[in-house]
C-alpha cells in the first residue's frame, strides 16, 4: 500500500547527480531538506481539507502530490499551492530569529522564491492561474498564464545563458529555464491539478 502511494522515477535521480556534480554535494542535503518540508506544508494543507493523498512521486520537476478527490474550489487550490512556500518562509524566519545554520536559511529561502515565480507548473503559476480562475473565464486565465509563463521562463533561460557561458559559469539556471520554458509552453489543462 505504502509503494503506491510513493514513487521515485529515474528522472529523479539524473537531476540529483547533475546537481551534485556541477554543485556542492552539502548545499544538495540542505536544499532536499528543504524541499522536504517544503512538500510536507502540501501535504499538512490538504489533510487540513479532508483530501486523500492519492501518491506522492519525486521526479526531474521534484515533487509531485496527487489527490484522490479532485473536486476542489479554486481558493482551495490557491491555498494549497501557497502552502508549500509557506513553510519555506516560515523556516526562513525561524532561521533569522535562532541563528541556524546559514545554508538551511538560503535553501529555504531560494526554494520558496523559485517556486513562486509566476511560471507553471511552479506553485507561484499555479496560484496565481488559480487566483484569476476565481475573478474570469478558466479558459481565459489558462491563455494569461501561458503568456506569463513562457516570457517568465525565457527571461530565466536567457539570464541562465549569459550566467552559463561567462568564464567560470555555472548551467543549472539554463537547464531549469529551459525546463521551465519547455513546461510553461505544454501546459495548459491546470484545474484540478496536482500540487508541485
Amino acid at each position: 500500500m505504502i509503494r503506491n502511494k510513493f514513487c521515485i522515477r529515474p528522472s529523479f535521480f539524473l537531476v540529483i547527480s547533475f546537481a551534485a556534480y556541477f554543485g556542492n554535494p552539502v548545499v544538495l542535503c540542505w536544499f532536499l531538506l528543504a524541499a522536504a518540508l517544503h512538500e510536507g506544508g502540501h501535504f499538512l494543507a490538504a489533510a487540513s481539507m479532508g483530501l486523500p493523498i492519492r501518491r506522492l512521486t519525486l521526479d526531474f520537476s521534484g515533487g509531485n502530490l496527487e489527490f484522490c478527490r479532485k473536486t476542489t474550489s479554486y481558493m482551495q487550490d490557491l491555498l494549497l499551492c501557497l502552502s508549500g512556500p509557506a513553510v519555506n518562509f516560515l523556516f526562513v524566519t525561524l532561521s533569522v530569529l535562532c541563528h541556524w545554520n546559514p545554508l538551511f536559511l538560503a535553501a529555504h529561502l531560494l526554494l520558496g522564491a523559485f517556486n513562486l515565480l509566476p511560471v507553471l507548473p511552479l506553485d507561484g503559476g499555479r496560484a496565481v492561474y488559480s487566483f484569476l480562475s476565481g475573478l474570469w473565464d478558466p479558459f481565459l486565465s489558462c491563455r494569461v498564464m501561458k503568456v506569463l509563463s513562457v516570457a517568465t521562463a525565457a527571461v530565466l533561460s536567457a539570464v541562465g545563458a549569459l550566467l552559463a557561458f561567462r568564464p567560470g559559469g555555472n548551467p543549472n539556471l539554463l537547464i531549469l529555464g529551459s525546463w521551465l520554458l519547455f513546461s510553461a509552453l505544454h501546459s495548459c489543462n491546470l484545474r484540478h491539478f496536482s500540487v508541485k
